[in-house]
């Protein structure tokens, strides 16, 4: 049942039938009713059948003395029935008790010893407990009946007395009208007024009216959608269940609750607020109800309106809302969350939309004692929309999805080092067209969905974007990230033998597998490939090398540098145009000159190769080696790295002038070393070999340089036709890097 500070009356519901008996008198021993007690001479004014709480203990019922002479009541047998009569228990006044003309006289459910104030005698568990939903009370003298009350649904905490602006009778208590709710609180969540007068009923009130100060006016009634249920409590963990429940009803229109219903089945609502006050609400508050008032046992809930005396389910459950016939706010539940509220959309605060239970979520705010929820109160946003929508600027719009290649991913970092997997993983996905988020799905292994992308609130995406998908968007925890779009801390990336891909709707936006990772770098797509097809190609990727945040490697949220890759046999001229590549044939790359022993620089950073060009020709995945077959340098791919013929080619240790010897010209950076003495050099494409030379030995600081009469393949495999270089560059070295060779006579 419900309890608050109005007082509760239902004109159409017969509450209370009085019934007056015959006159008797009464002799015996203790036990006896001795006291010539007529019909009427005492009459019962006031019933708490349904204390706040628990009802042990806390049950009461007044008796008024109408007469002019005080009666003793030793004997008086008090009795407590159904309505029927039937399960009858009876209790005798042994000990004397007199009560005084025109006095009221409280008789409790309670130990002597633990009775309060307001009770005068302590009936203990005589009469078992008075039923809360229909009983009646009888009062004895021997055989005859003095006087009776038959009471039907009374109210939680809230007593039910007869009019005070009538003098009480036995006659006057059998007319149900003549009795109301008490609108007095007697103590904490109690309404009644126990041992005094009762308050005056209101009974100039018309049905369908409310008293509003000192006016009576209409009731202003809800209609549909005017109450929306929006969070309720079934299972709550920081308290007991029957204390600690509670759901909440946003107020769609201002409008009066008088006579609202509320109930766990949708053909019969067990509460009713029927006030004699207004009850009046405004559009934009909510209003909540719970199992208790009091917040020291509901979980500390201080704002709890009005109470409610059914259960909500855990697993399966219905709540509804109703007045009169018509059912004003419904919707049922498969589940509910230990500790935490099921909490509505914010954004869909609807009669009609909230029956879909994909519109409800978890509650995450502590309120109380430590429960989630936010009972009273606008619920925090579910990152939830209707089906194809978004809300911008608070305004429901339709959604702009992504088509298949619209979305690429273009670098994934599995394996950080700066920071634990756990917090530091992330992808990065290339925008290809103006779109939302909104939706989008995620995943490892098609069609295992990972997570969504939430609704809600508008996630929009421009064409030439890049989207970050992070577990953190904290730098502290991220690695430092310098930016993050997507937040899901369930993100988990394999280092190894893991995928990616991207849904809408079920439907495969882009997936990609990697059979490895590196440590602390990311993988990236090669910039010129960024095609949703193409980066199924794992060739196409390629280890990180940019810096970020905590010094981790990669580019998330900005287009990866070249990794120097193009398809199979093309390359890409300086305006972006794919074309075949020209590859050199055997002959047309000649080995002219070689460093393998700078004194001007180190070896690693002064050694230094020097090709002669007999064609014209693209360089692009050129193999250097010092072992016939084992390559150890490629020249990257992606661009074309084109030469005309006649011209020379320089790859060096380092770019680095300052570090290799200040060699006027690098073309490429060389990642192998040359032998001193005793070695070997080859050139192939596609694992043909172009050129070869073997060498015996070298001089310090002195390159081998081709005599341009021999600038060929064949000439060049006859070590007598190399000579040590003879004209200086850069910081003191001999040779001519770069440049034709003089001759070697």
């Amino acid at each position: 049942m419900f309890r608050n500070p109005f007082s509760l009356f239902l004109p159409s519901i017969p509450f209370l039938l009085a019934f007056s008996g015959l006159g008797c008198s009464g002799t015996g021993e203790d036990a006896t009713c001795s006291s010539g007690l007529l019909a009427g001479d005492l009459v019962i004014t006031e019933i708490m059948a349904n204390p706040a709480g628990q009802d042990e203990g806390q049950e009461w019922f007044e008796v008024f003395n109408p007469g002019s002479t005080a009666v003793q009541l030793k004997g008086l047998r008090l009795e407590s029935a159904r309505t029927d009569g039937t399960a009858q228990q009876e209790y005798t006044i042994t000990d004397s008790l007199v009560i005084e003309p025109a006095q009221y006289m409280v008789f409790g459910g309670v130990l002597d010893q633990a009775k309060p104030s307001w009770v005068d005698f302590a009936y203990q568990d005589g009469l078992g407990g008075l039923r809360n939903s229909g009983g009646r009370i009888s009062l004895y003298c021997q055989d005859a009946l003095v006087d009776r009350v038959v009471y039907m649904e009374m109210g939680e905490g809230i007593s039910k007395g007869f009019d005070g602006s009538m003098t009480p009778d036995a006659v006057g208590n059998d007319d149900p009208g003549n009795w109301c709710d008490s609108r007095i609180e007697f103590q904490p969540g109690s309404f009644g007024t126990p041992g005094t007068a009762n308050e005056v009923c209101g009974k100039d009130i018309p049905p369908d009216s409310c008293r509003d100060g000192d006016a009576v006016r209409d009731v202003m009634h809800p209609g549909p959608g005017d109450l929306v249920i929006s969070e309720f409590m079934p299972n709550p963990s920081a308290v007991d269940d029957g204390v600690g429940e509670w759901f909440e009803v946003y107020v769609g229109a201002d409008m009066d609750l008088n006579g609202l219903k509320f109930g766990k089945t949708r053909d019969e609502l067990e509460d009713q607020l029927a006030m004699l006050d207004c009850i009046h609400v405004t559009a934009g508050s909510y209003i909540l109800f719970g199992r208790s008032l009091d917040s020291s046992e509901n979980g500390g809930m201080d704002n709890v309106q009005f109470t409610f005396d059914f259960s909500l389910g855990n697993s399966t459950g219905e709540l509804y809302l109703g007045y009169g016939t018509q059912i004003l706010d419904g919707i049922t539940w498969t589940g509910s969350n230990n500790g935490s509220s099921t909490s509505l959309e914010p954004m869909l605060l609807d009669s009609d939309l909230n029956d879909d239970e994909s519109v409800w979520c978890k509650g995450t705010i502590p309120y109380g004692l430590g429960d989630l929820g936010t009972p009273g109160m606008a619920n925090p946003s579910c990152g939830i929309s209707p089906p194809g929508k978004c809300y911008e600027n608070g305004e429901a719009r339709d959604l702009r999805p992504p088509s298949p290649g619209e979305l690429i991913i273009t670098e994934f970092m599995p394996n950080p080092s700066a920071v634990p997997d756990s917090q530091g993983e992330w992808f990065e996905v290339y925008v290809g067209a103006d779109m939302d988020l909104n939706g989008i799905q995620v995943g490892k292994v098609s069609p295992d969905v990972l997570f969504s992308v939430p609704g809600g609130d508008c996630l929009p995406a421009s064409a030439g974007s890049y989207v970050v998908f992070a577990q953190s968007d904290d730098p502290l925890l991220n690695g430092g990230l310098p930016k993050v779009d997507v937040v899901e801390s369930d993100l988990s990336l394999g280092n190894s033998g893991g995928g990616i891909f991207l849904a809408y709707d079920d439907q495969l936006l882009d997936a990609i597998t990697y059979s490895s990772s590196y440590t602390g770098a990311a993988t990236a797509l090669e910039p010129k490939l960024m095609d949703a097809e193409l980066n199924d190609d794992e060739s196409y990727w390629c280890k990180a090398d940019s810096v970020y945040g905590d010094g981790d490697m990669g580019s998330p949220g900005a287009e990866n540098p070249s990794c120097g890759i193009a398809p199979a046999g093309k390359c890409y001229e300086q305006d972006g145009t794919l074309r075949d590549l020209v590859p050199p044939s055997p002959g047309d790359i000649v080995f002219n000159e070689f460093m393998p022993d700078p004194s001007a620089a180190p070896d690693a950073t002064g050694e230094w190769i020097e090709l002669y060009i007999n064609s014209d020709v693209d360089l692009n995945n050129l193999q250097i080696g010092k072992t016939d077959g084992v390559a150890e340098f490629e020249i990257p791919g992606g661009d074309c790295k084109h030469f005309a013929a006649g011209s020379y080619v320089v790859l060096a240790r380092s770019l680095d002038q300052s570090e290799n010897g200040n060699l006027p010209r690098v073309d490429f950076v060389l990642d192998m070393s040359l032998t001193n003495s005793g070695g070997s050099m080859f050139a192939a494409m596609d694992g043909q070999v172009l050129d070869s030379v073997v060498y015996s030995g070298s001089s310090a600081g002195i390159s081998l340089s081709l005599d341009p009469s021999a600038q060929d393949t064949v000439s060049n495999d006859d070590e007598a036709n190399w000579c040590g270089a003879v004209d200086a560059y850069g910081d003191g070295d001999l040779g001519t890097p770069g440049s034709t060779n003089p001759g070697c006579n």
